[in-house]
């Protein structure tokens, strides 16, 4: 019997995951900021979310890591937090979430039920001074890259070596302050995509309006879709805020 995979946007690179009974929720963000505008509403909220089977943060960004809007959610004080960095845990326990710990690059952890997240390096970003964490989903189904705030085509090889990737979950609005890019275009979205080896690639961080003379957003949905059109590979899988949308 084959098991369902799904995806659920939430907002930007807030997304829910489902295979079975498998649930990992990426970069909680359920209350919008002024600082952070959106051009699509929240798209859940935290008593729509089932038992979670792990939270998993690319980094601490408000927009990324809120896990103070998630009051409401039944079930804090059970289910396991990941994050990129000690601050991003403490501020999850501060939440309720008392089993909010960092990984490593390289840390895997089991999910059960055959699932496992692995922590894969991301981004180091300021000099050096922050990072950000890459994961991936496993299960005996599917296995699931998730890269919220993916910027560099570098390392891609390297995991695609190392682990099979059925699912690529990328950013492609392209974001930029000044000169800075921060995330990844479409364009490098789908060329990314291909170096994993992703038979679908699952777009997200694409919510977020430009703020003159401090952001730009460049890329988005549309650029995406018109790149994709006509080619097999990737299938592109997305739909509004709130709407789950099968994986395969």
């Amino acid at each position: 019997m084959t098991v369902g995979a799904f995806i659920t946007r939430v907002v930007n690179p807030c997304v829910l995951i489902e295979v079975g009974e498998i649930a990992v929720l990426t970069d909680p963000y359920f209350v919008g900021h002024r600082a952070f505008p959106m051009n699509e509403p929240i798209g859940l909220s935290p008593q729509d979310l089932p038992p979670l089977a792990a939270i998993i943060g690319g980094h601490g960004v408000l927009d990324h890591w809120h896990p103070a809007s998630l009051a409401g959610y039944r079930h804090p004080a059970t289910t396991p937090v990941y994050a990129a960095t000690e601050g991003m845990a403490r501020r999850a326990r501060r939440a309720g979430f008392d089993r909010a710990s960092r990984l490593e690059w390289g840390d895997r952890v089991d999910l059960g039920s055959g699932a496992s997240v692995t922590c894969l390096g991301g981004e180091k970003v300021f000099g050096g001074l922050a990072r950000t964490n890459h994961y991936l989903l496993s299960t005996p189904e599917i296995s699931i890259f998730v890269g919220t705030e993916a910027l560099s085509l570098a390392p891609l090889a390297g995991y695609a070596r190392a682990h099979h990737v059925d699912v690529a979950v990328l950013p492609i609005d392209g974001l930029s302050v000044g000169p800075r890019r921060l995330v990844m275009d479409a364009a490098t979205a789908l060329e990314a995509a291909s170096i994993l080896g992703a038979g679908t690639l699952a777009p997200i961080h694409f919510s977020q309006r430009a703020v003159r003379g401090l952001w730009r957003c460049p890329s988005g949905i549309e650029d995406l879709l018109a790149r994709a059109a006509g080619c097999d590979t990737p299938r592109i899988c997305w739909g509004p805020t709130g709407t789950k949308v099968p994986l395969r």
